[in-house]
């Protein structure tokens, strides 16, 4: 299970309408044990049918621990290539499908396998 506070995934899904009808990616940083506050990748790209950020524009941050990124056809299923991304960052992966509300997000491992969301105040 991944614990998430309510502000930073409010945030994340006010991003992703922002950015509808294109993806949206962010990480989101933990503190014991759960995750506190989105952010935004210094020079992420939101496509039509894919969103990306460098590595390398990243700081040097072990708390950033998960990402979110957001599905504009409301699908909640992960990609292929989602799972690869999954692989090769972080614990934890969020995604958003639209109309990007709270019931519209699952969550899933590094594997790939969904994982239960406690979101807390």
């Amino acid at each position: 299970m991944v614990r998430i506070r309510l502000p930073a995934l409010q945030s994340a899904l006010l991003a992703c309408r922002n950015v509808y009808p294109h993806e949206f990616i962010g990480l989101f940083r933990e503190k014991n044990g759960v995750l506190e506050e989105l952010m935004l990748a210094p020079l992420a790209e939101y496509g039509r049918a894919h969103s990306s950020f460098s590595e390398i524009h990243l700081p040097l941050d072990p708390s950033l621990v998960a990402t979110l990124h957001s599905h504009p056809n409301g699908v909640l299923l992960p990609s292929k290539q989602d799972v690869r991304f999954f692989s090769s960052r972080g614990k934890w992966h969020f995604i958003s499908g639209y109309p990007y509300r709270l019931q519209d997000v699952a969550c899933y491992d590094n594997k790939g396998k969904r994982v239960m969301i406690e979101v807390v105040p």
